[in-house]
């Protein structure tokens, strides 16, 4: 991070986790293609499938992490750190589905 002295991130909340303990499931169509589109909870994971009802099947993981972690990484790195949920709410909220975090620190 030497050509800037902000990093921003934006991950899963934790609330997710709990969210996907029930499976999502939705199908629908585009003007290209159709899909049925499945999130689920595993672990720390959430895993998204999406078929394409054309033969192919994409599989993507998410990690999702305790965001303190993260904070407390780059607040004992000389960083100041304001965080978001859902992009407008200051704070950690206990129920959302973003966590928005902008590190900043002073130029050394």
């Amino acid at each position: 991070v030497k050509l800037s002295n902000y990093i921003i991130v934006d991950c899963h909340h934790p609330y997710r986790l709990i969210e996907f303990e029930t499976p999502y499931f939705e199908e629908g169509s585009t003007e290209n293609f159709d899909y049925a589109y499945l999130i689920t909870a595993n672990d720390q994971y959430l895993q998204h499938q999406i078929n394409f009802l054309n033969g192919l099947v994409e599989t993507i993981v998410q990690w999702v992490f305790e965001p303190t972690t993260l904070m407390d990484m780059f607040k004992n790195r000389g960083y100041n750190v304001k965080v978001y949920t859902d992009f407008e709410h200051e704070g950690i909220s206990d129920e959302g589905e973003k966590v928005f975090m902008i590190f900043e620190r002073e130029f050394v």
